[in-house]
């Protein structure tokens, strides 16, 4: 006589066959200040940054030193240009000064954005010069 033989169900295999859950794009990571050149008596201001930046947009009456110790001066930005991770800003006297330390202060309103993801710089109030 013939028997039934029992049919064994597989076990579904461990792995998870469910997508993981995406949101969007990765978020913008900040652009970051990495270093100040500035000398007093100069006649610019190198800005550089953790990547390359797009000054299209730039405002850079938004950027100024104060170079107390050095020329008693206020300096403000008149014009930038750029090169890959640099901004370089035109400074002209627009003031006398009265800080005991060289400063840079920009608005977050500078118009500097990062040039691969758009990310802008946010600026500075009162960095003390030399950076870092």
């Amino acid at each position: 006589m013939l028997q039934k033989v029992p049919v064994k169900f597989r076990k579904r295999s461990g792995r998870n066959t469910r997508r993981p859950i995406t949101f969007g794009p990765p978020p913008v990571q900040p652009l970051v200040l990495v270093s100040v050149e500035y000398s007093s008596g100069d006649e610019f201001v190198r800005l550089n940054f953790d990547r390359d930046v797009d000054i299209t947009h730039v405002v850079p009456s938004e950027i100024t030193i104060d170079d107390g110790p050095g020329t008693g001066k206020l300096l403000g930005g008149t014009g930038a240009a750029h090169e890959p991770g640099v901004v370089n800003v035109a400074l002209a006297v627009i003031g006398t000064s009265e800080s005991a330390e060289t400063t840079l202060t920009a608005g977050a309103g500078n118009g500097i954005v990062a040039a691969d993801d758009g990310a802008a710089w946010a600026g500075v109030t009162d960095l003390v010069l030399p950076f870092p």
